[in-house]
């Protein structure tokens, strides 16, 4: 056999293996509900954080311990253990994904993404126009 079939054979079994891989890590968005009755399966949360519960967070204590309550797109409340730094500008954030899964009581989320409130209130004050009726 040559050295280029050889060659061709690994990279071949490489990119097969990578994609079998990425294949497995495929997570789905779903609601608080779905995460508690598969505690084995990693889920995406959109939400919005619950202003009127407490969140724990102690920076000297514990930086990497943070819990907020969550409420997803169907309205259920749940507990969300997060073991990272709180992120900057979350309390002021319209929408939350959280990527985890449940376990116990709470959801333990590996990430915290945001969507934060825009710089801008319409594209007519971005270029300094106003609306004209």
């Amino acid at each position: 056999m040559k050295p280029i079939h050889i060659i061709s054979i690994l990279l071949i079994a490489f990119v097969l293996s990578f994609l079998i891989f990425k294949n497995k890590d495929n997570t789905s968005y779903e609601d608080f509900q779905t995460s508690k009755e598969n505690t084995d399966k990693y889920y995406h949360i959109v939400g919005n954080l619950d202003k009127t519960k407490s969140q724990i967070y102690d920076p000297l204590k514990d930086p990497n311990h943070f819990v907020f309550v969550m409420i997803d797109n169907k309205g259920n409340a749940e507990k969300v253990i997060y073991k990272g730094v709180k992120p900057d500008g979350f309390d002021q954030a319209e929408k939350i994904v959280i990527a985890g899964n449940y376990n116990g009581n709470a959801f333990h989320a590996q990430k915290i993404l945001m969507k934060c409130p825009s710089k801008y209130e319409d594209k007519e004050s971005l270029n300094g126009l106003e609306k004209k009726s």
